[in-house]
C-alpha cells in the first residue's frame, strides 16, 4: 500500500481517510476548550472577589 499523500492532487482520499484526518486534527479541541473555559471560571471568581472588596470598602 503506498502511502497517503494528502498534499497530491491527484490523490482522492476515501471517506475513511478523510474522517481520520479530522479526527486527529480535532483530537485537542475537547481538552482546549475545558482547559479555557476553566481559567474563564478562574478568572471570573478573581474578578468577583475584587469587585466585591472595592464594594465593601467605598461603603466604609
Amino acid at each position: 500500500m503506498a502511502p497517503k499523500n494528502f498534499a497530491d492532487p491527484s490523490y482522492e482520499p476515501s471517506d475513511d481517510d478523510l474522517n481520520e484526518l479530522m479526527r486527529l486534527a480535532f483530537a485537542s479541541v475537547p481538552a482546549e476548550e475545558s482547559s479555557r473555559r476553566a481559567k474563564l471560571r478562574e478568572d471570573i471568581a478573581r474578578e468577583r472577589q475584587a469587585v466585591l472588596a472595592r464594594l465593601r470598602e467605598s461603603r466604609r
